[in-house]
């Protein structure tokens, strides 16, 4: 260790003059050292030592500011005193810490006192061993490590004091373990990578691997700036199968059982070792794909000797590429990495929107630096043009000139027009100069400004029927299927594409939507249907409960809250039931927990009225339905309902749950006597105006198939009191468009019980007519359902029952409608959108950079509110989202001058302005439109938040669209709104 005239401490000394003893003294005696040193100018010294032991330098200025500190351990032969903290420890040190098999193990041991010892090589068992005697209480011992030992091991040294050592009150027995690992060369495969040195921008790198001996290889690249901000390094494989092992060897000895007086001080010794050791839903569908990242995988390849691998770099891509490979085969690993730097005669730097939307017109800038390097250093006449896709179309040049010297810069505009086929659109830039070009290419999504909608119509007739009016779509991402047959099971594929195409997913909604694999279990005759994984669904399904179950074992409706959703929470019961029962493995963890909140809501008088004893009549069924004995539970529920709602529940779903709990307990008087108003309900006709209106989960078509469900499961001599009208009533509220997520899983649940398989030998026709007039036959028959696709050019659906069986039938259309609504649209809601400046003016016109403010105001027409409110409000092309973000310690209080706390911390960001008075219950801002689930009140309620015109342009104004979700003829469609237009910013003079 040496010391050099600028006070601080170098790696090793690099010659003998200068050569001082230092003997274990006090420190005091090392900052004698320190002027000598200083007096000689640019001379390196070494201090030695002739003592054993462990040792600190420190090189301190004259202020005792300590400069640098280094540790180190001196091994050999002497006799030393010691101050012992701890009862008879034997200290090791190892020469090093990685050894070659067969290589000699230096062990350097400071004891209290001489003796003999064993020395041993373990790990889960004992490898090598030798015997040993000393003189002295410091010595150097040695031991081989055996041949074939690989990994890592102990060295266990056991030493006991001679017996006529005077130390004759210390423990008669001291020992110690020091890890070692062994060298892994025997285990490393020669290997070697050589990379193409340098390449452009959308060009083939060339990466070339020699093994020697034949191996599985894997090259990868990736960009290193990635790597840097990881902090990533290629890792070695060896440590992987080379883990660090923990010593297994147990150790026992008798001494002890010969001097017993010394075994309770035994266990303070420290042996040491081992001490070194350390379901996505209103997502642009027509996303863009971005730029490739400069990533690349090979593979596995089995290679014997040299072998090339060619990646072409993306076009996008200038920098620096770290390239690694690793090789394995039978019995070794190897590693190598290499460089490639990717650098094009010109940067291409591209600015376009994220989004646009048919209709829009917009300018797309190419920034173009200037970057080769054997150019002449006059300006250069470099053509940047612009090639588009058949989505997109150019206005105005696709090709200009500029000039640009080396290492400058600068852009080129050109004038685009979107087109009507959506998707990805994909623009290519190329810059050329003579023997000097650059090509770049970049996307945007090309999507309508209209949210996406379904809609499903469904019927019955004795003859053939034409239905009209078919919707005008996109033929992208558009679905479109007929389906009829005898059976009204058929209603249950439309509902199955309803639910799999609604855009929302409270807890409620996605259980819903996984209803339906669970009952196309016992289905195999829908075909296709039959084809949907229910595992797959509950696993989803799972998943999300998982992250919205609360303690009390209860679910949120869109996150975990203290407060669990009631509804929610039985409902998620009866899917997890229901799974169970169809032979899918449910959770149990899962289901307990919800059990316990069953019981809790079950017998919690607080939650009352004939919505909240509803749920609770529900939760006593579940509970019941698993085995449980609930029958304080029934009769609490029922007393509370015969003194509060004595004449309410009688026709309810909630008598249904009693009798259903009854049945289940072999209670079937109190249980026929229950059914019985539910069912007479059912079996009695009822004008539409007279239809239970939606109100906390229930409504019309959610009464009628709980009874239809309950009965068909639970009372057989019932079942037959089901007639066929019955089966009419509950399909209504769908034929009508009166069905919602609820209401359309339990159809699905109670056409299950219900329905039987029929014969299937008078399935109806199914028929196109297209915009030609002339009439095209569509579908195959499916076990007991006939079905087809029809596309666009369709403008009428032909049904024909055969044999004068009546045909059940559903037409499902899904998709983006091609025009925009002409007239604003209010069906018991009014939705209003202003675009205003930072004076809250209407604005159209605005510059490029500009922050607006969106304003929508929500309310409820013909009622005092309307609950579970979507709106959706779709971005124009070329803006984005700005979320508000509090400045830290805004709000924190307190004492200006108390510096002792620390301002607090900044709070999320957030997406509504201040001024929003619309009550919100779950916001979900996406990168092209707005999501919120709200309560419309009767009076005008706002919601605020600000956008940024980052692309300069005219693009059109997409409709504001707000939905009922559990309503369906409770809706508000905005109208034509014309354009806002982005202007670039006007430059002085």
């Amino acid at each position: 260790i040496a010391l050099i005239e600028r006070r601080y401490v170098s790696v090793l000394t690099k010659q003998d003059s200068g050569l001082y003893k230092y003997v274990s003294q006090p420190r005091e005696d090392l900052r004698k050292l320190e002027p000598l040193a200083l007096a000689v100018g640019g001379q390196d010294y070494r201090l030695t030592t002739d003592t054993p032991g462990d040792y600190v330098i420190e090189v301190r200025d004259a202020k005792e500011t300590v400069l640098n500190r280094i540790n180190y351990s001196i091994a050999g032969e002497a006799n030393l005193s010691r101050s012992l903290e701890r009862n008879a420890e034997l200290q090791l040190t190892l020469s090093k810490g990685d050894y070659r098999p067969g290589e000699e193990i230096e062990v350097s041991l400071r004891a209290p006192y001489v003796g003999a010892g064993l020395i041993t090589i373990e790990r889960d068992r004992v490898y090598a061993h030798r015997w040993f005697k000393t003189d002295t209480t410091s010595s150097v011992q040695t031991i081989t490590v055996p041949e074939d030992f690989e990994g890592n091991g102990y060295v266990n040294v056991q030493f006991l004091r001679d017996p006529g050592s005077a130390e004759i009150f210390m423990s008669p027995l001291s020992y110690g373990v020091a890890p070692f690992s062994v060298d892994r060369g025997a285990r490393r495969h020669t290997v070697t990578l050589t990379s193409t040195p340098v390449v452009k921008p959308g060009n083939a790198a060339r990466f070339t691997v020699q093994t020697g001996e034949p191996a599985r290889v894997a090259v990868f690249a990736v960009d290193e700036g990635i790597l840097q901000v990881a902090r990533y390094s290629l890792g070695d494989p060896l440590d992987y199968f080379f883990t660090k092992k923990m010593l297994q060897v147990d150790t026992a000895q008798i001494l002890d059982l010969l001097l017993p007086e010394f075994s309770q001080l035994s266990g303070a010794a420290a042996p040491g070792g081992d001490a070194d050791g350390a379901l996505a839903k209103h997502l642009n569908p027509f996303k863009r794909k971005g730029d490739k990242p400069a990533v690349y995988w090979s593979g596995l390849v089995d290679i014997d000797g040299s072998h090339d691998f060619d990646y072409v770099v993306p076009d996008s891509f200038n920098g620096k590429l770290r390239v690694m490979t690793v090789a394995v085969s039978a019995a070794r690993v190897g590693i190598a990495q290499s460089e490639t730097l990717v650098r094009g005669d010109f940067v291409l730097s591209p600015n376009l929107p994220m989004q646009v939307a048919p209709g829009d017109e917009f300018d797309v800038s190419i920034g173009v630096s200037n970057t080769a390097l054997d150019a002449p250093a006059r300006p250069m006449a470099i053509d940047v043009a612009l090639k588009l896709p058949a989505s997109l179309s150019i206005v105005g040049a696709a090709k200009h000139s500029v000039q640009i010297a080396p290492g400058n810069e600068t852009s080129v505009i050109f004038r685009v027009r979107a087109g009507e086929q959506l998707g990805a659109a994909l623009l290519q830039f190329t810059a050329s100069s003579g023997k000097y070009s650059a090509k770049r290419s970049s996307d945007l999504s090309l999507r309508p400004n209209i949210a996406y909608r379904h809609e499903l119509r469904v019927g019955n007739t004795s003859k053939r029927e034409v239905v009209g009016g078919l919707r005008s779509m996109y033929d992208q991402l558009a679905q479109r299927r007929v389906a009829a047959s005898v059976s009204p099971l058929v209603i249950a594929d439309g509902l199955t594409a309803y639910l799999d195409n609604y855009p929302h997913y409270c807890t409620e909604q996605l259980l819903s939507q996984a209803i339906p694999a669970l009952v196309f279990i016992a289905h195999p005759e829908f075909g296709s249907i039959a084809e949907r994984n229910p595992g797959d669904r509950l696993r989803a399904a799972i998943s999300v409960l998982r992250s919205r179950q609360s303690d009390g074992g209860g679910f949120g409706l869109w996150v975990a809250t203290p407060d669990a959703d009631a509804f929610a929470s039985v409902y998620a019961a009866l899917y997890l039931i229901e799974a169970r029962e169809r032979g899918l493995a449910v959770p149990d963890d899962l289901l307990n927990g919800l059990n316990d909140y069953l019981t809790q809501l079950a017998g919690d008088a607080a939650v009352n009225g004939l919505d909240g004893l509803r749920k609770r009549s529900l939760a006593v069924y579940l509970l019941t339905r698993q085995g449980r004995i609930t029958t304080n539970l029934l009769a609490t529920v029922q007393e509370q309902l015969d003194r509060e709602q004595p004449k309410l529940y009688q026709d309810d779903a909630t008598a249904a749950f009693l009798a259903s709990s009854y049945q289940l307990l072999k209670q079937e008087k109190s249980a026929r006597t229950l059914i019985s108003g539910p069912l007479q309900r059912l079996n009695t006709p009822r004008e539409i105006k007279n239809w239970l209106r939606y109100y906390d989960y229930y409504d019309e078509g959610i009464a009628s198939a709980w009874t239809v469900y309950l009965v068909s499961r639970h009372f057989p001599a019932q079942r037959e009191k089901l007639k066929s009208d019955a089966i009419a009533r509950l399909l209504e509220p769908v034929r009508m468009n009166r069905h919602n997520t609820l209401s359309s899983a339990l159809t699905i649940l109670a056409l299950d019980t219900y329905a039987a398989t029929g014969k299937f030998d008078a399935l109806p026709r199914l028929a196109v007519i297209g915009a030609d007039k002339k009439q095209a036959a569509i579908g195959q028959a499916q076990g007991m359902i006939m079905q087809g696709l029809f596309g666009g050019n369709a403008t009428q659906i032909v049904i024909e029952p055969q044999a004068g069986a009546p045909a059940w039938y559903s037409i499902s259309q899904s998709g983006f409608d091609r025009k925009l609504p002409m007239a604003t649209q209010s069906e018991g809601l009014e939705l209003i959108r202003d675009y205003l400046d930072a004076e809250g003016k209407p604005i159209s016109t605005m510059t490029v950079g500009d922050e607006i403010e969106v304003r929508l105001r929500l309310r409820a027409l013909g009622a005092n509110a309307r609950g579970s409110i979507a709106v959706v409000d779709l971005l124009p092309g070329g803006f984005d989202l700005v979320l508000q973000s509090e400045p830290p310690g805004a709000d924190s209080g307190g004492d200006d001058d108390a510096g002792d706390f620390a301002p607090a911390p900044a709070s999320a960001p957030t997406l509504a302005l201040p001024g929003s008075t619309l009550s919100v219950v779950h916001v979900e801002p996406r990168e092209d439109r707005v999501v919120l689930y709200a309560t419309a009140e009767s009076d005008v309620r706002e919601y605020r938040y600000r956008i940024k015109a980052s692309s300069v342009g005219k693009f059109v104004i997409p409709p504001p669209y707000a939905e009922s979700m559990y309503e369906r003829d409770v809706y508000a469609q905005g109208g034509a709104a014309g354009s806002l237009t982005v202007e670039s910013p006007k430059t002085a003079p």
